[in-house]
């Protein structure tokens, strides 16, 4: 499944998914702009889609919506909703969270269909959950990079801290704890997290830049990962 934003016409956008089935390219069309009672103008799906599939194959498309509530000609595009269609077999169903001043960049979904999300608010970084029904918005003290959930439904991230270090932040009820994992001179970016299911264990990849060795423009790569699922656990060492 591929998710995509795209233009069909001046103001006509949809929020589509390529699919490829083993042998054939088709597209899905799950939503388009549509008119809006509550700002009395048209929202349209903008910027980029994020899709997963949950543990029984559901599609979860994340979208974001807005409309021109200035109008033309002094057009101002302000963000009202973040939309989720869910479906099976081609059948979406709708959910949007109005008036979620949040902007997308990376997605998850747990195994029983809760949306994960880590994107932007205007005060800063921000992760939202979604459970079908309802939200819950919650700013971040630090910036992270994509999400992944484990199959106990946990989200995790990984981010780069003052000093070039790592660290592994999981989401816990009495809120985000983290570990560094590596301390290290080289400039870092490019931090991605994933999950291995099978072990349940945390994998971290980056690439890093030694700006002490010639040629300067060499990057390395590397990953590292828990040997236990929990943060007391010890990662293996990175060879740099």
């Amino acid at each position: 499944y591929i998710p995509c934003i795209w233009q069909q016409s001046s103001g006509v956008n949809f929020a589509s998914l390529i699919i490829f089935d083993g042998q054939n390219w088709s597209r899905q069309d799950v939503a388009t702009t549509r008119f809006d009672s509550t700002v009395q103008n048209d929202v349209a799906p903008v910027n980029h889609a994020f899709v997963a599939l949950d543990a029984e194959n559901r599609v979860h498309l994340v979208y974001e919506l807005t409309g021109d509530v200035g109008g033309p000609p002094f057009s101002f595009y302000s963000f009202l909703s973040v939309c989720e269609s869910v479906g099976q077999q081609g059948v979406y169903s709708e959910k949007c969270y109005d008036n979620t001043p949040f902007g997308i960049g990376s997605m998850a979904v747990g195994p029983s269909g809760d949306v994960h999300l880590i994107g932007g608010c205007s005060g800063g970084p921000c992760y939202l959950h979604l459970d079908g029904s309802s939200m819950t918005l919650e700013p971040l003290t630090f910036n992270a990079s994509n999400l992944a959930v484990n199959s106990n439904d946990i989200p995790a991230t990984a981010s780069l801290g003052p000093g070039n270090v790592i660290y592994y932040r999981v989401r816990t009820p009495s809120g985000w704890q983290s570990q560094p994992v590596v301390d290290t001179p080289l400039l870092l970016f490019g931090v991605q997290i994933a999950f291995d299911n099978a072990a349940g264990l945390p994998y971290i990849a980056s690439t890093a830049d030694d700006p002490y060795v010639a040629p300067k423009d060499v990057h390395e790569g590397f990953y590292v990962f828990l040997r236990a699922p929990d943060l007391a656990a010890k990662w293996n060492d990175i060879a740099l």
